[in-house]
């Protein structure tokens, strides 16, 4: 769930600044339109199916959940087909696997936190790390390629499919480089249900480990 939550996490915030990218003015115009929509999305809730493709399966992994959102808050449950939780709360992306009393935290880059209050949000450096592309008008699909040398090194490209009704994302199809594919797609989407912060909140026993594999080493 790493790579993908992270990845959605980015992409929420296409719509608010891919128009800045486009050459084509009527897709300028058209997702500029999507970014005035969005702002008004305060929160968002949707079940998710996560599909991974990769030359060494002989077929895909398949996985679902929930996905809910308000804020700078985004959290995925994972329920079949183990139950797993991915929460970033605008500072630190936690993984908690209760099969294995785990609990993961990653920190964030601030220059990739949502910067608004809305699960549609803005990023400033988006724009500047992603070549975007038009792929199809109907539902309109969009390519993300990294211009960034990091980002190279964990995605080819990121396909989108964006909801126009609503101006939310409706899924998404991310490349790495060794040429694995992950497809998530959301259903029963809904926003503006009222979601707080507090519901999305979480805490773990005393008996979880709590391990930073990319941070300064400590534990619990």
């Amino acid at each position: 769930m790493i790579r993908p939550a992270v990845v959605m996490v980015l992409v929420f915030g296409l719509i608010s600044t891919a128009f800045a990218e486009s050459t084509s003015p009527e897709l300028a115009s058209k997702l500029e339109g999507l970014a005035k929509r969005g702002e008004k999305v305060k929160d968002i809730s949707a079940d998710f199916t996560q599909k991974k493709f990769s030359p060494l399966l002989k077929k895909p992994m398949l996985s679902s959940g929930k996905l809910r959102g308000t804020g700078h808050l985004l959290r995925w449950d994972t329920i079949r087909p183990h139950k797993s939780m991915a929460m970033l709360d605008g500072q630190v992306l936690q993984l908690y696997f209760p099969r294995q009393k785990l609990l993961e935290q990653y920190s964030v880059d601030k220059r990739w936190l949502p910067m608004g209050t809305s699960p549609v949000p803005q990023y400033d450096e988006l724009q500047k790390r992603f070549k975007i592309e038009q792929v199809e008008a109907v539902p309109l699909t969009l390519k993300l390629s990294p211009r960034d040398g990091k980002l190279k090194n964990h995605m080819v490209n990121v396909l989108v499919v964006i909801d126009e009704e609503l101006a939310v994302l409706r899924s998404m199809t991310f490349t790495n480089p060794e040429g694995d594919r992950t497809q998530i797609e959301l259903s029963n989407i809904k926003t503006n249900t009222g979601i707080k912060p507090e519901q999305l909140k979480f805490q773990v026993g005393k008996d979880v480990r709590v391990v930073q594999p990319m941070g300064d080493g400590s534990s619990r």
